[in-house]
């Protein structure tokens, strides 16, 4: 991977693992906080237990706090799920934002250099882009002396695609596709997972 890509890939990398401990550190006050929760509703049960029930009637409210603990571990581990999930997406909501940041720079416009720099063209390729980088692409392609064909398409942030049929060739930098590879390096690396550990019955 060439450098620009690979400052891109290293910027992305660095803002997840910089969000990542937050994340995590949210998550585990909210474990915390649900764990305290239930702790004081059992002791306060117990209390009570002892000082008002018969031995039949504890044994009826034991079976009601093992089933409400039950139902509780499962609630608390929905909940954490959800909250996972909603600070992940977060997170590369501000991870997307930044890239669409970057296609207003200086920067944008060398990446697109760099990588159409990299292709060796020929008259049958042609390269797909957003409708917003089109004018940027012509300057880049005449600058650099290529005359292929161009056209446009929707992408979410930037970069283009290069097709080349003939040679049976297809190259992209599209800058969704390196928000994948952040994606999927976060789940890899970020060792922020919740495992599947309740009982089974």
């Amino acid at each position: 991977m060439e450098e620009e890509e690979k400052k891109i890939l290293e910027a992305i990398k660095a803002d997840v693992r910089a969000n990542a401990d937050l994340v995590e550190e949210r998550v585990n006050e909210e474990t915390r906080a649900m764990q305290e929760d239930q702790i004081e509703f059992f002791r306060k049960g117990l209390e009570k237990e002892n000082k008002t029930y018969l031995e039949g009637e504890l044994k009826d409210l034991r079976q009601y706090a093992a089933t409400k603990s039950s139902t509780d571990r499962l609630n608390t581990k929905k909940q954490l799920l959800e909250l996972r999930q909603q600070l992940v997406s977060e997170l590369f909501d501000e991870v997307r934002s930044d890239l669409k940041k970057f296609t207003t720079t200086p920067a944008y416009e060398e990446y697109l250099r760099t990588n159409v720099r990299k292709l060796k063209t020929t008259p049958s390729g042609y390269f797909i882009v957003r409708v917003q980088d089109e004018t940027l692409m012509k300057k880049i392609l005449k600058e650099e002396g290529l005359t292929n064909s161009m056209k446009t398409e929707y992408m979410p942030i930037g970069g283009f695609q290069y097709v080349d049929k003939d040679a049976r060739m297809e190259y992209t930098c599209m800058l969704q596709d390196r928000l994948a590879d952040a994606q999927q390096w976060f789940r890899e690396h970020s060792g922020f997972n919740l495992e599947e550990s309740e009982e089974q019955a």
